[in-house]
């Protein structure tokens, strides 16, 4: 199912609010793990399907220029589970940042579908979308992206000031994130400016926890950090996911990439799973793509 831009966008910010689901907080019960991912039983008498939290259906982008058309996804399908832990990695060029902005809703596919925690993103018109972003993903960036003469604090507090969160509820939100991640409270009052990298980071992934979202987002998470301390964020990043996070990070570095449960490797714009090139060879390095026909095409990476 392509996306057909004549297509009328109902999906209003207002009806992302209320249509919404609850998602519980990292940490508490509810969240399936990947193990889970077919049913979860809601009582002795039912089964209740768990909605991916990630659903990529025979997605494709092209990108349209002067020069001709690139093709920089090329019918990619994948899924992710509630509490899963993924890896996506890959060359650059391969397509990865195109995947993620997909993911992100930071972009639209030209063809397929995409469903964000059971909602199909081609619903919605610019002003929903961004009101599902908001709702439904943490992003975490390798630059940080902080405001350099805002306390931490306030960094963490930002985002609950777009998503409806009671003006009584946020300090206590934003604390109990940056105590999440092992952020000393007599950092909270600097500014984001005068504490370390690894400590940037840290207030980083609190902001990205702060509105509980289903899924967190990492872009090259450990890419401006020593190997010290971006291994101290990668078991981070770990211990939040066995707490229940479900966790797409997109990385180019295989090491990093192998503090997931599960690797898909990108490249040429198509979507593989397991490792490529490397002395851990995966059982099966099948393609994740649902391709019927057995045909292929590829093209560079736009973004």
């Amino acid at each position: 199912m392509g996306m057909d831009n004549s297509k009328q966008k109902t999906r209003s910010a207002a009806a992302v609010v209320a249509a919404a689901p609850v998602v519980p907080p990292v940490g508490e019960a509810g969240v399936a793990g990947a193990d889970t991912c077919a049913v979860s039983v809601a009582s002795a008498e039912s089964v209740v399907p768990v909605v991916p939290v990630v659903d990529l259906d025979h997605v494709t982008k092209v990108y349209t220029t002067a020069a001709g058309d690139t093709t920089a996804l090329n019918d990619v399908s994948f899924t992710v589970a509630p509490g899963e832990f993924v890896s996506i990695m890959g060359p650059s060029g391969s397509g990865k940042s195109t995947l993620m902005n997909i993911i992100g809703l930071l972009d639209r596919p030209t063809h397929g579908v995409y469903r964000l925690n059971g909602h199909d993103v081609d619903d919605y018109d610019e002003r929903g979308l961004a009101a599902l972003r908001s709702h439904e993903i943490g992003f975490v960036f390798q630059s940080f992206n902080l405001l350099p003469r805002t306390s931490v604090l306030k960094n963490v507090i930002l985002p609950m000031e777009y998503t409806g969160v009671a003006r009584a509820q946020r300090r206590h939100r934003a604390e109990a994130a940056l105590a999440q991640v092992g952020l000393p409270p007599d950092l909270f009052h600097h500014l984001s400016n005068e504490i370390s990298g690894g400590q940037m980071q840290r207030v980083a992934i609190a902001r990205a926890l702060v509105n509980h979202p289903s899924l967190l987002l990492a872009d090259e998470p450990t890419g401006n950090l020593d190997t010290k301390t971006g291994e101290a964020v990668l078991s981070m990043f770990s211990e939040l996911h066995h707490e229940g996070a479900t966790i797409v990070l997109i990385t180019h570095d295989l090491q990093v990439a192998r503090h997931a449960d599960r690797i898909l490797h990108i490249r040429d714009g198509e979507l593989h799973e397991g490792e490529f090139g490397s002395d851990r060879a995966p059982a099966d390095r099948a393609s994740v793509n649902r391709d019927t026909d057995g045909n292929s095409a590829s093209g560079g990476d736009a973004a």
